[in-house]
C-alpha cells in the first residue's frame, strides 16, 4: 500500500562496487528491515551481493544512510531509520555498523 512506502535514492559507491546501474530511485515497505532493502537494492542496481555466502567483511555490502551519517544495522526497521527522500549508499568492505569492542 502507498501509505507504507518509503521512497529512497539508492547509489552504488564506485570505488568498491561495480554495478550496471550506479544509482536509482526506489520504494520499499516501512515494515522491511534494512537487510531486506539491501538485498532488493543490490538486485535492482545489479550489484553482486555475497553477504550470505562470505564470512570476509571485505566482501560484504553495507548500507550507509547519508542524512543520518551512519551505517545502518541489517535488523533496523526501514520506517524508523529512513524517511522518504533520503539517500542510501551501498558500500562494500567497510566493516560492521558498530565495531565489536570485545575483539579490539
Amino acid at each position: 500500500p502507498a501509505e507504507k512506502r518509503v521512497y529512497l535514492f539508492v547509489e552504488a559507491e564506485a570505488a568498491t562496487t561495480t554495478s550496471k546501474f550506479p544509482k536509482g530511485e526506489f520504494f520499499y515497505s516501512k515494515d522491511w528491515v534494512v537487510g531486506r532493502v539491501l538485498d532488493a537494492a543490490a538486485k535492482s542496481l545489479q550489484i553482486q551481493n555475497t553477504n550470505n555466502a562470505s564470512t570476509d567483511e571485505r566482501d560484504k555490502l553495507r548500507v550507509f544512510h547519508v542524512e543520518g551519517g551512519r551505517l545502518l544495522e541489517f535488523n533496523e526497521k526501514v520506517g524508523t531509520s529512513l524517511a522518504s527522500g533520503n539517500t542510501i549508499v551501498l558500500l562494500r568492505g567497510v566493516g560492521p555498523a558498530v565495531p565489536d569492542l570485545i575483539e579490539c
